[in-house]
């Protein structure tokens, strides 16, 4: 049947509008299948029958949801909707619109309190400007304001938006203790909130809500892939084909991470054009760091937008938010106690009587300046204690919930256990003989708890306690043997209620003794940590699920992600002992197989440790490789060739590369990536700059197909790399210079190393010293930090090289030792620095125009010598390397001629000048004059093959 609500004509229309919204979210929340139609206007009753044109459009509001719109729809008219569209979500529809939600900052803060707003007037003035300085003038700011739990954050939060007024766009997102270890456990309810995303809802409706969301603010093309990736984040499955960036995505933790960021970025972005936008983290204490590090990455891009970040945190928070943000510039808002005059001022007014100036000068020093202990304390004095009033807000909240009846203390304890807001049927199940609903009534007059407007979990009434405090007694009350039945209950609750938080349920599970029902959950969220590149946190779920005791090819996944995690990290010698653990236990070939066998060779790589390389490279060889082979077998396959390459074993990676299909570009561009990555890298090795080049750019063009930035912006890097060795120093800065733009915007820290890397040996090169040089000693600076041994050593030798150009020789002799202690044994990088340390020893002891050393210098020359050697047998023995093949050649060759041995010298300058003319015939004409006439060590060959032919001995 049809009931129909009316609400008097008492007060502003607006007022009135907002109770029948709220009414109609809560008699929704009640019965999710329910249609509810809200109109404004006039009607009367006539013969028990409400007539007039108010009741009129009811009824055909009605009858259109019943025939076009679909269950829990709430229709609302034209005038209402413009009454309602600054407090709630609203949705345009024919002849009308739909109420989709509240907006969160209707309901900042759970605690108001009744007095007046005074002694943070101070503060609410700075906070003003700020948020105007933002929207106005179109600069991101980013804002914390800290104080003790009770200070009055909440409250001035809500004072602040009440004064910004309806121009911004406010979003309000939720922290929660048990939630703090959940990759996004506060971005997912807050999109599925904002899309009107309720539980239980189909996938279908739940991806066309959001779809919805997004078109309002995006649009063209980038919609479906914002709405793709978001509903990754908000778990919204999506029916029908995916895309190919989806897929590619699905396949690549990483690449997930990278797109949701992007896909939040471009929301944001899009909102905050739109109309400006205010995001406040609330209890940011316990938020979780993948939100925290999207919206971090949000600001960074978008600083010239109209965009605000309000964090409302205890002042332990501030150290992880200045960690996380950077350099960005976070203002600080430290709520300290509030002034003695304003205590007394608030007091006055909550106690509502005419109080003695003694009663309320003994609330006052006992409060400290603390709103919340005020209140508190204003309470047991109106309860009678005023004369032993107590002296911490734990003692006041104490004795606030002695006071209360025996079972409506034990519902609280119940309710506490679920965090700090709950469900009627969640405590209904952990307490089956206690008559919950008068208590949980009892308790909302008693000012303890608030009837939430909404719920996550359809059919079920939400309640919130109005303070964390109150939620955090409660539960400190709760003895441990009570306390893991009822997280066991509450766990088993929320699952069968539609709980979707792995690490929430798996954080009732541990905290009722139930680890292994822990196991898979923590699995889930160790994964989804990895894909919001939340590394840390990926590697501590893991070990938590290790210690619940994981075994199998449960453990061996788990192993995988923990593995990977470490790579990213640069912990490579513990990711390698991950993954070959994982490899021992999950089925040859599978997925999590190929991703564990992938982080043993790039981490194997990188450590120099052979076995593990070894050990993946023999069962890659009898893996299926061909046309129809599954993915993860070819991307391993290019993968490995890589680091083969890099490793400098060049016949293995002719194998392995041998083996990939023909036209595969045509058919799936993620996997044609990787492959046209890994033949640039072996091209090169084996002397070919300028199709390297072309490789990876070829290869930045498919990974861009499919949506995968990060490693397109590695590729433009290698691009320009390409640039370098050509010596075409003017291309590579330009084009440098714009990728580290690029990888910055993206937060690829390791790309922005790699790039200034290039970039300081191309200033220096052109010219420039002394800028190459500061870009160059912050390359070492990022990869000593990563841990990255390679291109550490790679970069002190660059910087070798450029102290040598600036003519400060000492120096580049002392950095160029530094770079073969640093470089891994039997390496490609090994070789080019000890032909680097060489190059530099010859500089300090032959004179300009000359070729033997000076007869005093003789030692420091066979040292040089020796190096180079050394060089040259490691040049040999591997086959070829990525780069600095001619340096080494060239460098040989002078050595040889500085010790006197000028035969020998002319055989390897003749070897090594016929290398130089055979790569200039492979780049092309186009090519050649840079490559011969700029090139370093290009010009040092053919000069010295000259000088040799000359010489008279």
């Amino acid at each position: 049947g049809t009931v129909v609500f009316t609400i008097a004509a008492k007060g502003k229309a607006g007022d009135l509008a907002f109770r029948a919204a709220r009414a109609a979210l809560a008699a929704r929340a009640a019965s999710p299948r329910s249609r509810t139609a809200i109109t404004i206007g006039r009607a009367a009753e006539a013969g028990g029958v409400l007539v007039g044109e108010a009741a009129d459009r009811a009824s055909e509001m009605m009858t259109s949801l019943s025939t076009a719109g679909k269950p829990g729809d709430i229709g609302i008219d034209p005038a209402t909707a413009r009454l309602l569209a600054d407090r709630f979500l609203v949705r345009p529809r024919e002849n009308g619109a739909l109420l989709v939600s509240e907006h969160a900052a209707a309901s900042l803060g759970a605690v108001d309190l009744a007095g007046p707003f005074v002694g943070r007037e101070r503060e609410l003035d700075y906070l003003h400007s700020l948020v105007r300085e933002a929207t106005n003038e179109r600069h991101a700011r980013t804002i914390l304001v800290t104080g003790a739990a009770g200070s009055g954050k909440s409250r001035l939060a809500r004072e602040l938006l009440g004064r910004v007024g309806d121009e911004p766009e406010i979003w309000v997102l939720q922290g929660d203790s048990l939630t703090a270890s959940t990759p996004f456990g506060m971005l997912r309810p807050f999109l599925r909130k904002h899309a009107g995303i309720t539980r239980g809802e189909s996938g279908e409706a739940a991806y066309g809500k959001l779809h919805d969301v997004v078109a309002s603010v995006v649009a063209g093309s980038d919609v479906d892939r914002i709405t793709e990736f978001l509903a990754e984040l908000a778990t919204v499955s999506k029916d029908g084909p995916q895309s190919r960036a989806l897929a590619a995505a699905q396949r690549d933790a990483t690449l997930m991470g990278d797109q949701m960021r992007r896909a939040l970025t471009d929301f944001i972005a899009a909102s905050s054009t739109a109309r400006p936008l205010v995001i406040v983290v609330e209890d940011l204490q316990w938020s979780d760091r993948a939100t925290l590090s999207f919206l971090e990455a949000a600001l960074r891009i978008l600083e010239a937008s109209p965009l605000c970040l309000i964090g409302l945190a205890r002042p332990e928070a501030k150290a992880d938010v200045v960690a996380l943000f950077g350099d960005r510039s976070v203002h600080e808002v430290r709520l300290e106690p509030l002034p003695r005059a304003a205590s007394l001022d608030l007091a006055s007014s909550l106690l509502g009587r005419s109080p003695s100036d003694d009663e309320v000068g003994r609330i006052v020093d006992r409060a400290g300046g603390n709103p919340f202990f005020l209140e508190e304390l204003v309470r047991a004095s109106a309860a009678g204690s005023s004369m032993a009033l107590p002296s911490s807000v734990l003692s006041v909240l104490e004795g606030r919930l002695e006071a209360l009846p025996p079972e409506a203390r034990r519902t609280m304890r119940a309710a506490s256990v679920f965090g700090r807001s709950f469900w009627q049927g969640g405590l209904a199940e952990l307490l089956p003989k206690v008559d919950v609903a008068s208590h949980l009534d009892l308790l909302d007059r008693a000012e303890i708890i608030r009837r939430s407007p909404t719920s996550r979990f359809d059919g079920q009434i939400e309640w919130t306690f109005r303070h964390s405090l109150l939620s955090e007694a409660s539960y400190a009350r709760l003895p441990e043997k009570d306390r893991q039945r009822a997280h066991r209950a509450a766990a088993r609750w929320l699952e069968e209620a539609g709980e979707s938080d792995p690490t929430l349920l798996a954080e009732h599970y541990e905290r009722g003794g139930e680890g292994k029902s822990a196991i898979g959950l923590l699995a889930g969220a160790a994964h989804l940590a990895l894909e919001a590149t939340d590394l840390e946190l990926c590697i501590t779920l893991s070990e938590r699920a290790i210690r619940c005791g994981a075994t199998g090819a449960e453990l061996g996944g788990i192993l995988a992600d923990d593995a990977e995690a470490r790579q990213w990290l640069g912990q490579n010698p513990e990711a390698v002992g991950s993954a070959q653990r994982a490899l021992g236990l999950l089925e040859w070939g599978s997925t999590a197989w190929c991703r564990a066998a992938t982080v043993a060779m790039t981490a194997g790589s990188r450590t120099q440790d052979r076995e593990a390389v070894s050990q993946v490279l023999d069962a890659l060889l009898e893996m299926d490789t061909g046309p129809d082979a599954p993915s993860d077998h070819l991307n391993l396959v290019a993968q490995a060739a890589i680091q083969l390459v890099f490793l400098g074993s060049l016949d293995a990676a002719d194998r392995v590369l041998a083996r990939t299909p023909a036209g595969l570009s045509h058919r799936d561009p993620g996997q044609a990536a990787w492959l046209l990555r890994a033949r640039a890298w072996r091209a090169l090795a084996a002397g070919d700059p300028a199709a390297y080049g072309t490789l990876m750019r070829h290869s930045a063009i498919a990974f861009s197909e499919v949506g995968d930035m990060r490693n397109a912006c590695v590729q433009h890097v290698n691009v320009a790399y390409a640039a370098v060795l050509l010596g075409q120093y003017e291309d590579a800065l330009s084009g440098l210079r714009a990728v580290i733009e690029e990888s910055k915007s993206l937060g690829l820290i390791a790309v922005t190393a790699v790039a200034r890397h290039n970039l300081g040996i191309a200033l220096a090169r052109a010219g420039q010293m002394i800028a190459g040089e500061a870009e160059e000693r912050a390359a070492v600076q990022s990869f000593r930090s990563q841990g990255d041994r390679r291109m550490l050593a790679a970069s002190l030798g660059y910087l070798a090289e450029i102290l040598a150009l600036r003519g400060d020789l000492a120096a580049a002799e002392a950095t160029g030792r530094q770079a073969v202690d640093e470089s891994p044994e039997r390496s490609p990088v090994r070789a080019i620095t000890l032909a680097n340390l060489a190059s530099v020893l010859l500089q300090r002891v032959v004179s300009r125009g000359e070729i033997r050393a000076r007869p005093e210098n003789a030692a420091t020359a066979r040292e040089a010598l020796e190096h180079a050697q050394s060089a040259r047998s490691l040049l040999d023995a591997l086959g070829g390397v990525d780069e600095g093949e001619g340096l080494i050649l060239a460098t040989y060759a002078r050595a040889l001629a500085a010790v006197g041995r000028i035969d020998e010298a002319r055989a390897a300058v003749s070897r090594a000048a016929y290398r130089v003319r055979e790569r200039a015939d492979r780049v092309g004409e186009s090519h050649q004059a840079n490559f011969l006439d700029r090139v370093p060590e290009n010009v040092v060959t053919l000069a010295l093959e000259e000088a040799l032919e000359d010489l008279d001995e």
